[in-house]
């Protein structure tokens, strides 16, 4: 649940960025289509694209790439909570929390942007100036959703557990 409502976080915040006119991006958009068609021709054997935008498009192109987008977001995730959760039993900190979205960049930048035909780093884009910035504080808003939901989820256990002990507590005693 936390990966998906930190992904969420990560959209929301991209959204109001791009739609108040913070960050112009011209006709290059990362939307989940392009997502989608990069995902789709994997059976076919083609990863790397000249240019993903000539790529032709795949059946219900938003809705996968939406899901996939969702399920990469609850991966990376997981690969934070479950060492500092699940076995350390530590909540995420805010620093943790924005280091590790921070590095997320790492994979759009040098895997996804690279094959996708934009370049490393999206440096081949005729505009690829605002894609950076946009990029590290999209992806900051991800660690920060990672830090903010991890927590108020744990906050929200933490309790449930302690309302259970007292009412087992309360049923000993009689």
């Amino acid at each position: 649940m936390v990966g998906l409502l930190a992904t969420l976080t990560m959209d929301l915040t991209a959204l109001v960025m791009v739609k108040t006119g913070l960050f112009r991006l011209g006709p290059y958009r990362v939307v989940p289509e392009l997502l989608s068609r990069w995902i789709g021709s994997f059976p076919a054997g083609a990863f790397v694209h000249s240019t993903i935008l000539e790529t032709a498009p795949v059946p219900h192109e938003k809705l996968i790439g939406l899901a996939s987008h969702y399920l990469i977001g609850l991966t990376l995730t997981s690969v934070l909570l479950f060492p500092h959760v699940g076995i350390r039993h530590r909540s995420i900190s805010f620093r943790t929390g924005l280091l590790f979205g921070l590095v997320t960049c790492i994979f759009p930048w040098f895997l996804m942007f690279p094959a996708m035909g934009f370049g490393i780093m999206g440096l081949n884009l005729p505009r690829s100036a605002p894609l950076m910035p946009l990029s590290l504080l999209n992806h900051a808003a991800f660690g920060l959703g990672i830090f903010l939901w991890s927590n108020v989820v744990l906050v929200s256990k933490r309790r449930q557990s302690n309302e259970c002990e007292e009412s087992l507590g309360s049923a000993t005693t009689l």
